[in-house]
Order: structure tokens, then C-alpha cells, then sequence
């Protein structure tokens, strides 16, 4: 397949009619590539292509091309290649990798015959529903036995876990929905027993523990060990400095050996943090006493 350049200079703005062609034609070619070159790819992967070229897996080999055409997912066009071989159709990319996550050709011939059946145009959404419902009655104790907190929680999985659900429902009420979403998503790293026994606090508590769970990614038993402390005269200064971060109004008070002492965050400081807190809600992004500058 050849490509023509147009060399361009300065032209009056397409009409409606042209771009709408040009659009076309973008949308014709590069459906037309894909289709060429998946099937060249799954045939350098499966009859080990790559190792006759010296390189030592098919992973090495895609991020090597990769590099040479740019932009172009080498795994996922020899995925799409592989389900189309397998179910006999050509599928938009978004298809197919919703089938791919499927192991096994019955497993993806069955799914695309049941969307296929049930929707005369399907979705993304249609492949994808059908495919958490087959991954829940073939898979469901082999995926939660294998599973890491990063992975994060999907919809399916909260429909399997009624109890996780409702703990992510009660932090929601408390942390709001950006907050919920991160935490589902895995983003924060909490596992499911830390968001149970985080739903499980009195609201006051879950937001007293919420800047450190969200911005510093302490699990819960950490956040409540150091709210509930005691200072001490051994305690240094960022000790300090975290218990007042933590707090509303930037104003932690505590007695200390005969000593009251009082931290106040000035009104640079404080407008900092606002700030901070506001760009960490349902972000992964860390703050702590390090973040803020040289305004201590």
C-alpha cells in the first residue's frame, strides 16, 4: 500500500462537502491498513516470526516496531486479527479487544454470535456486557483469587460483592463521587478490607483520616494510628506539621510535657494547601509537608 503526500500551501478552509470526503477517505484508508497488517502481525506472533530475527519474545519485537511506525498498537492489531480469525467477520478494534479478553475460540464465537443475535448494530458496550456477564459464570472465583488492589473493582465485580459495594456507596456519602472513584479504580491502593473498615467509621473520623487516605495513599490502619496518637516530646517538628495539614482550619492545638503548643498555617500557607487539596480530590497525587515549599 502506497500513501501520497500533498504538499500544501496556503489554501482557503475546506467546504463542508470536501471535509466530509476527507474525513471519509481518513476513515476508508486507515480501516483498510488495519485489516492488511493484523493479519501480517498474528503471523509473525504465531509462527514465531520474531525469534527468527533475533529478538527474545514477541513483546521485544512489538515495541521494536513500534518505534519504526509510531503510534500503532502492534499487540492490539494481532489481538483484533486473532478474534476475526477466530469468529470469521471483520470487527471494529473496539470489538474485537472486548472479545479478546475472552480465553478461548468457543468462548469468543459464543459471545459474538449472542451480541450479534440480540443487536442489529451492536455497541462496545453491547461486546462488553456480555463479556463481564460470561467472565462472572465461568470465572468469577478465579478472578477474585487473583486479583490486586490495583486492579480496582468494576461494576460486575460490586454486583458479585454486596457488601464491598455498600462500603464504597457509604464513602461515597462522605468523600464524594470523585473521591469513590479513585478508590474504586484502584487508584488510592486501599484494599477491599481497608474500604469495609473505612465505611465502617463514624463520618467525623472518615473525613479527620480523608487528606491522608486521598493525598498520601495511608492505608487505614496508618491514618487512624497517627490521628489517634498522642504527641510526645520525641515527636519532630513534620509530625507536627501533618497533624495541622490534616485538620479543617489548618489549626492543630495539643499539650505537650506542661507545654501547650499551637500550629497555625498563615494565610500563604493556607491558600497553598486549599489548593493542593482541591487538585488531589479523586487524583493520584501525594502531598504532605514536602509538597509545600519553602513557605515553612
Amino acid at each position: 500500500m502506497s500513501t501520497q503526500i500533498i504538499e500544501t500551501t496556503t489554501q482557503p478552509m475546506m467546504t463542508k462537502q470536501e471535509a466530509q470526503e476527507k474525513d471519509a477517505m481518513i476513515i476508508d484508508v486507515s480501516g483498510r491498513y488495519i485489516d492488511q497488517v493484523g493479519p501480517i502481525f498474528l503471523e509473525m506472533r504465531d509462527r514465531e516470526g520474531w525469534r527468527a530475527l533475533g529478538f527474545k519474545n514477541w513483546t521485544d519485537y512489538c515495541h521494536h516496531v513500534s518505534q519504526r511506525i509510531s503510534a500503532v498498537n502492534v499487540m492490539r492489531l494481532a489481538q483484533k486479527a486473532e478474534v476475526e480469525r477466530n469468529v470469521q467477520a471483520q470487527l471494529p478494534m473496539r470489538h474485537a479487544l472486548q472479545l479478546a479478553r475472552l480465553e478461548g475460540v468457543e468462548a469468543q464465537r459464543q459471545i459474538y454470535n449472542e451480541v450479534k443475535k440480540s443487536f442489529a448494530q451492536p455497541l462496545e458496550r453491547n461486546y462488553e456486557t456480555y463479556v463481564d456477564r460470561w467472565l462472572r459464570e465461568h470465572q468469577a472465583h478465579a478472578k477474585r483469587s487473583h486479583r490486586h488492589d490495583s486492579d480496582g473493582w468494576t461494576k460486575g465485580d460490586l454486583e458479585e460483592d454486596n457488601e464491598l459495594a455498600v462500603a464504597l456507596d457509604r464513602i461515597e456519602k462522605v468523600y464524594g463521587q470523585a473521591d469513590r472513584k479513585a478508590i474504586q479504580e484502584g487508584t488510592i491502593g486501599l484494599s477491599r478490607k481497608d474500604i469495609i473498615a473505612l465505611a465502617a467509621f463514624h463520618a467525623s473520623k472518615m473525613k479527620e483520616v480523608q487528606l491522608l487516605i486521598m493525598a498520601n495513599h495511608w492505608d487505614v490502619a496508618m491514618a487512624i494510628k497517627f490521628v489517634n496518637k498522642q504527641i510526645c516530646p520525641r515527636d519532630r517538628i513534620e509530625e507536627l506539621l501533618n497533624r495541622c495539614l490534616i485538620t479543617p482550619e489548618l489549626y492543630y492545638a495539643c499539650s505537650v510535657a506542661g507545654y501547650d503548643i499551637q500550629i497555625k498555617a498563615c494565610p500563604a500557607l493556607s491558600s497553598k494547601i486549599k489548593a493542593l487539596r482541591s487538585k488531589v480530590q479523586g487524583q493520584a497525587f501525594r502531598v504532605s509537608v514536602r509538597d509545600l515549599g519553602a513557605i515553612f
